[in-house]
């Protein structure tokens, strides 16, 4: 499925007429919502604004928070064992506040967080973002069990955001989980892997040569890499891993 954009002069009036009959209030702590990033008001103040913790020196491959003292391209796993993509862009590192901004949007319904969190994640692509522009935007799926219990897919509401911030389609037809796998909170990293295994599938689609795989959290990186190993047998030139936040 690909999404089209909003025209910018109707994005715009809609955003001025948003904001006049419902100030931002910031997400965070309930105050006003009035810290600007780029000409664009956030649905968070200042003093919340400057407690996010933006992932500045990350491994390039899979985003891992790195030192920031750190001269290394490439976090110690990815070096000796590289991962099915190519690239890792992962905003902040995975605490407090962005933590509790991710928890109500994933669990609690409060899809509000989708528009704050997609558009850091916009501005941080675009800041960070060196390479040609992916082809797509490809989500992680819910298995429809997951899906019809909590009612929405948060990664595709990123994405939604993504797509009108960046105009990059969308595309819901690539993908399709198998396997209904247990929480991953509390595995390990093989457990993970494990777990994961045949959990997804390649739908009969062209599959373009330059993707980006998007998630909410990347933990251990499992379920992207076992999404980007299945991709590239179905022969994706370039996946781009993309989330909001990387656990370190």
């Amino acid at each position: 499925m690909v999404y089209e954009p909003l025209k910018s002069f109707t994005r715009r009036y809609l955003t001025y007429a948003q904001q006049w009959i419902l100030p931002p209030t910031c997400i965070s702590c309930g105050g006003n919502g009035n810290h600007s990033l780029n000409g664009v008001v956030l649905d968070l103040c200042s003093a919340c604004y400057t407690q996010l913790p933006f992932n500045r020196c990350a491994c390039t491959v899979c985003g891992l928070p790195l030192p920031e003292s750190s001269p290394a391209l490439y976090c110690g796993q990815c070096l000796h064992h590289p991962p099915p993509h190519h690239a890792g862009f992962c905003a902040f590192t995975y605490r407090y506040p962005v933590s509790d901004l991710i928890r109500p949007f994933k669990y609690g319904h409060q899809l509000a967080c989708a528009r704050l969190l997609g558009e850091l994640l916009a501005q941080y692509l675009q800041h960070k973002h060196a390479t040609p522009w992916p082809e797509c935007i490809i989500p992680v799926p819910l298995h429809r069990k997951r899906y019809h219990i909590r009612g929405y897919n948060q990664t595709i509401e990123l994405a939604r955001f993504l797509h009108q911030r960046l105009n990059i389609p969308v595309r819901l037809d690539v993908l399709k989980r198998l396997k209904n796998t247990p929480e991953q909170a509390g595995l390990s990293r093989d457990e993970r892997l494990k777990n994961l295994r045949q959990a997804f599938v390649i739908n009969d689609v062209a599959i373009p040569d330059h993707v980006a795989i998007l998630d909410d959290v990347i933990t251990t990186g499992s379920t992207v890499h076992e999404v980007a190993a299945i991709l590239n047998k179905a022969g994706a030139q370039r996946i781009e891993v993309w989330s909001v936040a990387r656990a370190s």
